[in-house]
């Protein structure tokens, strides 16, 4: 798994800038998304719904605050997880296809309901890549693969592909 995120995050800073294009934008931007989270250990998560509000600095670089809702039901009990992540993220120069690479520390909360709710709340850290399509102007898709390691003993990581749209503001 390790060997193909790596080839995917090559290959997509390779094809960024080889089609290097000024990119204007400066100011806010909202991303909307939803994937899913693979664990280390095989289990998934069927779906996250992820939200990102975020200020480009210049064309290639901006800090974002990620919010990602994880949830799973099973037979025996239903799994909710919470991420805010505050994330810096940097960009290749644009064009059609504009990649980019990002990390964050920020907090996971994770709530567990068998017959009654416990919930506890970890340190994260995030880092990944993605690419983004420019489809307008200020309208954009994205795909973006992430390592999310929970800073505890016994953390295994997630490994979050997410999907969606961004728009500039």
């Amino acid at each position: 798994m390790k060997n193909i995120l790596s080839f995917l995050f090559i290959f997509i800073f390779a094809t960024g800038f080889a089609r290097a294009a000024e990119d204007n934008h400066h100011g806010f931007y909202f991303d909307l998304g939803a994937g899913g989270s693979f664990y280390a250990n095989q289990n998934s998560i069927p779906y996250d719904v992820l939200l990102n509000l975020g200020y480009d600095f210049s064309p290639n670089w901006a800090a974002q605050v990620e919010w990602t809702h994880l949830g799973s039901n099973t037979q025996t009990a239903e799994v909710r997880q919470a991420r805010l992540i505050p994330e810096v993220k940097l960009s290749a120069n644009g064009g059609p296809l504009k990649p980019y690479a990002l990390a964050g520390v920020g907090i996971e909360s994770d709530t567990v309901v068998v017959s009654t709710a416990r919930t506890q709340d970890y340190a994260d850290l995030t880092v990944g890549g993605g690419i983004q399509f420019t489809i307008e102007e200020a309208i954009h898709l994205f795909l973006e693969a992430k390592l999310n390691y929970l800073l505890t003993s016994g953390s295994e990581g997630t490994f979050p592909l997410e999907a969606g749209i961004h728009f500039d503001l």
